[in-house]
């Protein structure tokens, strides 16, 4: 017999046990994806939900997956090829601990459909908060309604889905570069919120957003934590990866030489950025530094550089702050902001 459907309040603990099983999927299969995302009600604050963890997990291609079964099995996880009737696009697995659904993962293309429309569904209900509360409601109000019946209560929430998937669309169309500079730049202002250096950075491969960091340099304290050396290095750690070919890589400004090297070594296919070296240079009174061109092109394979792109969006995140003085050492001083 099917259980009742339980809405509960959101819970701050959430994403905290989505990026502790994130550590360990990536652990069992980080080497077959190229992406993974919270997603489904959980990972929207303030949304009630069922209490389940719903990750999805990005693949080139749906062949790879077979050979996650056994690693996830390892994990817990149970494959349910039977929902591949109606879902022929996704690979099912979930988690159950005293009967209880604990998680679900969707196992994905990148570039498929079902990808970005939960993309999409999770990113416009965290935008806009009256309707996530909308949805909260009627979420509460199909459950009492419809009990145990689970497909009815899943059939019943549809239309209002797709009316909020065609909203999102309309809301974010197909990105561009553009689209993706405005992302790093918004991971600069959260180094800057944060008390680092505003640059942020953001890889992407296909078209769609696998990573992204802000600079880290003093909150790590570690001089090499720039955003692109941070994306670079994280990244490759947890998908088991040496070079990152067919990836593009945004920048908030100009990548560094220490930054355009690793680059050039990680091979990286195109590099898009906001605000120059040069520019740069006039707001902190440093030494110019060699355009990122020089060092990402010095071997053999080029690579596509585009830039200075957006730099009036770029520059606005300098606006009031204060780089650390020649004079002075990183050890001993963050800059002063406004």
């Amino acid at each position: 017999m099917s259980t009742p459907v339980i809405i509960s309040d959101y819970d701050s603990n959430w994403p905290a046990l989505y990026a502790a099983e994130r550590a360990r999927l990536l652990e069992a299969i980080g080497a077959h994806l190229v992406a993974i995302e919270h997603v489904g009600s959980t990972s929207v604050p303030g949304l009630s939900a069922k209490p389940v963890i719903d990750i999805i997990l990005g693949v080139r291609r749906l062949g790879d997956a077979p050979a996650c079964i056994a690693p996830l099995a390892a994990l817990g996880y149970e494959y349910r090829p039977g929902t591949e009737v109606s879902f022929p696009q996704r690979r099912y697995f979930r988690k159950m601990q005293a009967g209880r659904h604990t998680h679900h993962l969707h196992m994905v293309e990148l570039t498929g459909d079902f990808w970005r429309r939960q993309i999409l569904f999770r990113d416009y209900l965290r935008a806009h908060p009256g309707e996530a509360a909308e949805y909260d409601r009627l979420k509460r109000r199909l459950a009492a309604q419809y009990g145990a019946d689970r497909a009815g209560y899943t059939d019943a929430k549809t239309a209002y889905i797709m009316d909020v998937e065609a909203k999102a669309r309309t809301a974010a169309p197909p990105p561009t570069h553009e689209t993706f500079i405005r992302r790093a730049v918004e991971q600069a202002q959260l180094a800057r919120a944060a008390g680092d250096e505003p640059f942020g950075a953001i890889l992407t491969l296909d078209g769609v957003v696998v990573y992204e960091t802000p600079n880290r340099i003093f909150s790590q304290y570690d001089i090499t934590a720039h955003a692109e050396m941070t994306a670079i290095r994280e990244y490759c750690a947890a998908f088991n990866r040496l070079s990152l070919p067919g990836y593009t890589l945004y920048a908030s400004a100009e990548p560094c030489p220490m930054c355009a090297g690793a680059i050039h070594w990680a091979r990286i296919s195109k590099v898009v950025y906001s605000v120059s070296q040069a520019m740069l240079q006039r707001l902190s009174g440093g030494t110019l530094k060699p355009s990122c061109a020089h060092a990402i092109n010095a071997g053999s394979k080029p690579i596509e550089i585009i830039g200075p792109l957006l730099p009036e969006e770029g520059l606005r995140v300098f606006e009031g702050y204060t780089f650390v003085p020649k004079q002075q050492s990183y050890t001993t001083a963050k800059p002063h902001q406004e």
